[in-house]
């Protein structure tokens, strides 16, 4: 009988995120909402990390973020970060 390296039922965080997303223990989702800085006017945009719509400025129309069919691509100078549940 041959023994294994890995523990199977307490995966590493490293192993989980190297792992398919249908084949891990405790599902989660990969998507999130992000909130996006115009360069040009500064004015903040929500927007879903895997939008299937080109994400324009709402203020001066400018476009942010093009989809890629998985998670957006952003035009060069916008910031992102994740939104905060608050």
């Amino acid at each position: 009988m041959t023994t294994l390296d890995c523990d199977i039922l307490h995966p590493t965080i490293a192993q989980e995120n190297q792992c398919c997303k249908k084949k891990t223990l405790v599902p989660n989702p990969r998507s999130e909402f992000l909130s996006l800085r115009c360069a040009s006017c500064m004015q903040l945009t929500t927007a879903f990390s895997h939008s299937n719509i080109p994400i324009s400025c709402a203020e001066c129309n400018a476009p942010l973020a093009f989809p890629t069919g998985g998670r957006i691509r952003l035009v060069e100078g916008v910031e992102s970060r994740p939104k905060v549940n608050a």
